[in-house]
């Protein structure tokens, strides 16, 4: 049993209005009050009823006690609670009562609003096609709002719902791991990164599930008590995840790692705070709701930083992608398109020559003597060559003409929108003349000389095969000949 001492030490009378804030933690509660020895006053207030409505004031008891000069009064105070005896009382004058009573939530409501508000956010998320991780998060924050709405009497203070079902609000508590544990997995992927510990998050999951069916079957006391001992295991469970992702530096970790310290820091302040083993002061009883909110916060900083790592990986891959499609669709050595991309494009500009009523010619270029070329200078010298002879040409030629390196030294180009022959003729002309400068090789000039074979679209033929084997049999034919000049298919 508690007892308050009241004393008037003034020459005048005073009333004075005893608040007991926190009267929702009770299933019941008794007052007596006794003036010299004599009981005065007796209440009682049970809350397992509608009826409590009428008995408070929101969710406080207002003990009107009026007291004479000089006069001390005792309140004696029997209580039923739900866990533990967790009394918050304060003594007002008239003015300060009624103001308390206004002002009572507005902090706590602040918390909860923006948890709420947080959830319900990021729900609309999950529904816009986000991942499942914001589901969670936003069911965990819900659900922890929904929480703070017990433990500070919201309520009963702003939505006057009083009797017994009030308590299964504590469903909330037990199910703070369930929600944090998919969370986890979600968002730090520990169904791929470790194995054990996905699995010892499962554990937790089902735990939780366990104790709710508890609840709902056995009752709720007992459920709040196997409650503590999940979170303890949780605890540990997220230690320990703490420590093996810090050592496998996951870069998320440090900021996870901060958002639960000071959500475990709140929690275990207001738990230790209630139940009487520190002292029972405004921080202490609302930093639970702050470090949630603090938390909170954190986590939408980690799944934006998710996020954005996600976006880098996808540049990543898609960079990758590009870049091996590069490698697969151009010559290595040249940056020329390679056979495989020279036949596709080659069919597309056919396609469009054949609508269009246009013409194209098809140029196959061979380095005369290169394997001498190679035999006497080496492989390096010789890449050098074609690299240098591949910058040569795409300076002849027009921004839509399409060149390929189609072989060790063969080159094939595809002239498009060409006017008449003649036009195709004098390029050839100016490519073979193109070889009378020397390529320079650290210091050594080396003379090179090309012959060019050519076949015209739709003249010859209208399959790109075909073409090409015509300018390749032409340029063939100018080897024979003599070598360093260009012909027509004929």
């Amino acid at each position: 049993m508690g007892k308050i001492r009241l004393t008037n030490h003034s020459t005048i009378p005073q009333v004075k209005f005893l608040h007991n804030n926190t009267p929702f933690f009770s299933h019941g509660f008794k007052s007596y009050l006794f003036s010299n020895g004599q009981l005065v006053k007796q209440n009682s207030y049970e809350f397992n009823n509608a009826a409590a409505a009428k008995q408070l004031y929101g969710s406080t008891i207002v003990q009107e006690i009026t007291l004479q000069p000089l006069e001390t009064k005792i309140l004696y105070l029997r209580n039923d609670p739900l866990y533990a005896h967790i009394f918050n009382f304060e003594v007002h004058d008239k003015k300060s009562s009624v103001q308390s009573l206004v002002n009572k939530n507005l902090f706590p409501n602040i918390l909860i609003s923006i948890l709420l508000s947080l959830g319900l956010y990021n729900l609309s998320l999950y529904f816009f096609g986000e991942g499942k991780e914001l589901f969670y998060y936003s069911l965990y924050l819900i659900n922890a709002a929904i929480g703070l709405m017990f433990m500070y009497g919201t309520v009963y203070h702003n939505f006057n719902i009083y009797n017994d079902a009030t308590h299964y609000f504590n469903l909330t508590a037990i199910l703070v791991p369930f929600f944090l544990s998919l969370f986890i997995k979600a968002t730090l992927n520990t169904q791929q990164i470790d194995k054990k510990i996905d699995t010892m998050l499962n554990a937790v999951i089902v735990m939780c599930v366990l104790d709710v069916a508890v609840a709902l079957v056995v009752g709720i006391n007992i459920a709040m008590y196997i409650a503590s001992i999940i979170f303890l295991v949780s605890f540990a469970v997220v230690f320990y995840l703490c420590v093996q992702f810090y050592k496998g530096q996951h870069p998320l970790i440090k900021v996870f790692i901060s958002a639960y310290s000071i959500y475990i820091y709140g929690m275990s302040t207001t738990i230790l705070c209630v139940f009487g083993l520190i002292e029972f002061n405004y921080f202490n009883y609302y930093v639970s709701g702050m470090g949630l909110v603090i938390e909170a916060m954190l986590f939408s900083n980690l799944l934006r930083y998710r996020t954005i790592l996600l976006e880098e990986e996808v540049l990543v891959q898609r960079d990758s992608g590009t870049h091996l499609n590069y490698l697969a669709n151009h010559d290595q050595l040249t940056g020329l398109p390679n056979r495989r991309l020279f036949f596709e494009i080659a069919q597309v500009l056919l396609k469009k020559s054949k609508r269009d009523h246009r013409k194209f010619a098809i140029l196959f270029l061979n380095v005369d003597g290169f394997n001498q070329i190679n035999d006497k200078y080496g492989s390096q010298a010789s890449d050098e060559i074609l690299k240098q002879l591949a910058v040569r040409i795409e300076k002849k030629l027009r921004a839509s003409d399409l060149i390929a390196r189609v072989g060790g030294d063969e080159f094939v180009i595809l002239l498009p929108d060409i006017s008449d022959q003649q036009s195709v003729e004098t390029i050839a002309s100016t490519l073979t003349t193109m070889f009378q400068a020397p390529f320079i090789l650290e210091r050594v000039k080396v003379a090179v000389q090309a012959s060019i074979g050519i076949s015209f679209f739709p003249e010859h033929d209208n399959n790109i095969n075909a073409l090409l084997d015509m300018a390749d049999n032409a340029m063939y034919q100018v080897k024979q000949e003599g070598k360093n000049n260009w012909a027509v298919y004929r």
